[in-house]
């Protein structure tokens, strides 16, 4: 009888075990899904590069908001899925994504260069190199 109890106790004591592990799982899961969430959403900005400089870039959003871009040597440009190799043009729709430093900034961790029609136009043709 003894030996039956043992069984029985160690048997619910697994599954509590199991159960409080995946329920551990599954809130740390979810805990990064949301932070990775935020952190993405609440960082990025869409327009059209008007002006380039050295190591910025000012895109013009919506409207008439425009918004200065720092471009470090981290900073990660691409065209889709693939590295961008000639460069950032005057004209081109980008997304950027990065945090604001204290003047307003957008410190930029991705550049994507998208294909978009804007009012009908095509978007700059490549350079030739």
């Amino acid at each position: 009888m003894a030996w039956e109890q043992h069984l029985i106790r160690k048997t619910i004591l697994t599954r509590v075990i199991l159960i409080v592990g995946a329920i551990l799982v599954v809130l740390v899961l979810s805990l990064a899904a949301i932070h990775s969430y935020f952190r993405w959403t609440g960082s990025y900005y869409f327009g059209e590069i008007v002006a380039l400089e050295d190591q910025r870039m000012v895109i013009r959003e919506g409207g008439a908001v425009q918004r200065t871009v720092l471009i470090g040597p981290g900073t990660n440009v691409r065209q889709g899925r693939h590295a961008l190799t000639d460069g950032l043009r005057i004209g081109s729709a980008v997304m950027v994504v990065g945090p604001l430093n204290e003047r307003g900034e957008i410190v930029a961790e991705l550049i994507r260069v998208v294909n978009e029609r804007r009012n009908g136009k095509r978007p700059p043709a490549p350079l030739m190199q």
